[in-house]
């Protein structure tokens, strides 16, 4: 079941243990799992915001992999198809534009992402550097003139459990893991072009556009 907050999500972080208790292999060993962790979760957490930009229906670009916190994933908002949705539906809001409930969703997957694999390989839950600029992104929307009047806290829970849902669900999650082992591949400083994310996903099974929401009214 999918019930986590927004901040809780976006903000999981469970404390490091007392390194001044390790050993030295001990602590050697500790220090060099997270960094071999660290490279993991970077790669899931942009493979999250890659594949809901492309079942969003939008082009990715490229992705950027650093090692100083400030990958990214570059997109467009061009579309590359959008069909009738074929994984999930879920009703929104229509106080708020569909493209910033979409920018929302893609920017929360990637958190979400992050989040999963953790939970699922037991992991020490560390959200990042690069989750406080995607809420940096979501804060922007909310704050923005033409929408600083509606509900915030609604629109960050909404999209969070939507960005949730979606790596969620086996076939995204195929794409995230897909995308993610490719990208843990390559070299920091490394680019993956927008085509080469594309041919992943196609071959992972995913097609662009196919996940979509209701635009009615929440009862």
């Amino acid at each position: 079941m999918i019930d986590t907050s927004y901040f809780d999500g976006m903000f999981a972080r469970e404390p490091l243990p007392d390194v001044n208790a390790m050993t030295e292999p001990e602590r050697e060993k500790f220090i060099w799992r997270e960094f071999l962790e660290d490279s993991l979760l970077t790669a899931f957490h942009e493979a999250g915001h890659a594949v809901a930009c492309y079942l969003l229906g939008y082009l990715c670009i490229r992705i950027e992999m650093h090692d100083d916190g400030q990958s990214e994933v570059i997109l467009s908002r061009k579309f590359i198809s959008r069909v009738n949705a074929t994984l999930h539906r879920k009703r929104l809001l229509t106080a708020w534009p569909k493209h910033l409930i979409d920018n929302g969703i893609l920017t929360c997957a990637g958190p979400a992402a992050e989040l999963r694999i953790c939970k699922q390989h037991n992991m020490r839950i560390r959200q990042r550097d690069s989750t406080r600029g995607d809420h940096e992104i979501i804060e922007t929307i909310t704050k923005a003139p033409t929408t600083c009047n509606l509900n915030r806290w609604d629109f960050q829970n909404r999209v969070w459990r939507e960005a949730e849902t979606m790596i969620a669900t086996a076939a995204p999650w195929k794409g995230v893991t897909a995308l993610a082992g490719e990208l843990d591949l390559r070299d920091w400083g490394e680019t993956i072009t927008g085509k080469q994310v594309h041919s992943i996903l196609r071959q992972a099974g995913l097609q662009p556009g196919v996940y979509s929401y209701d635009d009615h009214d929440c009862p």
